[in-house]
C-alpha cells in the first residue's frame, strides 16, 4: 500500500482496518503494522493521529478523542429525551466507563503545542545524566514506542515550564 492510498482511505474504515491489524501482533505491534501496510513508521503513527485518533497503549488500539470544546458541544445539544437516552448509555456502559477511567490514570497525553505544525524546531545539545537518561530512554521504549522521543522530551519541558513558572 502507498502513503497516498493509505492517506485518502477513509479515516473510520483506515482505523478499524489498523485495529484490527493491532490486535493480531504480539510484540511492536506499530512497527510490525507499519511494516506490513509498506509505511514509514513515524508516518504511519503521524497519520493515525489525524481525526482525532490516539494510540491506546493499554488496549493496543487506535481511539477517538474528542475536545473539551466539542464535548461542551455535544453536552450542550443534548435535549430532555437525548439525556434519558445517554443516562440508559451510561448505566449500561458504566463498568466499562470505570474501567477506561481508571486506565487514563496511567496514560501519557500530549499537549497540542507539542505537535504545533506552525512552531519551528530547534536542534540542541545537551548534557544530561546517564543514568537517568538511561531511565528514561528505557521508559520510553517500554511504555511508549508509539511516541518520537523529540515529543517526549519536548512534552517534559513544558511541563517543567508550566510548573516552576512564576505564577502572576
Amino acid at each position: 500500500m502507498t502513503f497516498d492510498e493509505f492517506e485518502k482511505m477513509d479515516v473510520i474504515k483506515r482505523v478499524l482496518m489498523v485495529n484490527d491489524m493491532l490486535g493480531k501482533e504480539k510484540t511492536d505491534a506499530l512497527k510490525n503494522v507499519a511494516a506490513k501496510l509498506q509505511l514509514n513508521y513515524s508516518s504511519f503513527t503521524k497519520e493515525m493521529r489525524n481525526g482525532g485518533f490516539n494510540y491506546n497503549q493499554a488496549k493496543r488500539q487506535y481511539e477517538k478523542v474528542i475536545s473539551i470544546e466539542e464535548y461542551q458541544k455535544v453536552r450542550s445539544g443534548l435535549g430532555t429525551e437525548d439525556k434519558n437516552e445517554v443516562l440508559f448509555y451510561l448505566a449500561e456502559h458504566f463498568e466499562e466507563l470505570k474501567r477506561l477511567l481508571s486506565d487514563s490514570d496511567n496514560m501519557l497525553v500530549l499537549d497540542k503545542q507539542v505537535y504545533d505544525p506552525n512552531s519551528k524546531l530547534a536542534v540542541k545539545s545537551i548534557k544530561v545524566n546517564n543514568d537517568i537518561y538511561e531511565q528514561f530512554i528505557n521508559l520510553c521504549e517500554a511504555q511508549f514506542p508509539h511516541l518520537k522521543l523529540k515529543d517526549l522530551v519536548t512534552q517534559a519541558l513544558l511541563d517543567f515550564t508550566r510548573n516552576y513558572s512564576m505564577k502572576n
